[in-house]
């Protein structure tokens, strides 16, 4: 499975990010805005930690996935997280897009589902109990 928690840092009150920093691209320095939260992965041998900068973020297997995590258990495009600003709040979302699932704290989201996000939730890519520990991503 995938663990990630999330960290959204947008609708806190008591956290502030200002400002932009700069990163190397293809030999050229690009200016991004802050994160607004991260994705921790509990294994990075296997997945990346991302930090959220884009208000909507894919995870898959597939090169058009903007997180791609080899495993051929996973969809294509296996999940898709974002943030959605509302005149009076931002609310972050998690949509299942996969064939064998989605899991938001042990729950099955469902293929076409979509659920709100908080922090410290725990989101696998697939079922926690059937992957050998040594598999978890």
């Amino acid at each position: 499975y995938m663990g990630i928690a999330p960290n959204l840092m947008g609708d806190k009150p008591n956290i502030t990010r200002t400002g932009t920093f700069d990163v190397e691209a293809e030999g050229e320095k690009v200016t991004l805005p802050p994160p607004w939260g991260k994705f921790t992965s509990i294994n990075t041998s296997a997945a990346q930690t991302v930090d959220l900068i884009d208000d909507e973020i894919s995870f898959g297997r597939s090169d058009s996935a903007r997180v791609c995590i080899n495993d051929k258990r996973l969809s294509g495009v296996h999940c898709i997280v974002r943030r959605l600003r509302n005149s009076d709040r931002i609310v972050y979302h998690i949509e299942d897009l996969s064939t064998n699932g989605t899991f938001l704290n042990e729950a099955k989201v469902g293929k076409g589902n979509k659920i709100d996000l908080h922090n410290g939730d725990r989101v696998f890519l697939l079922p926690r109990g059937k992957v050998p520990e040594e598999e978890r991503i």
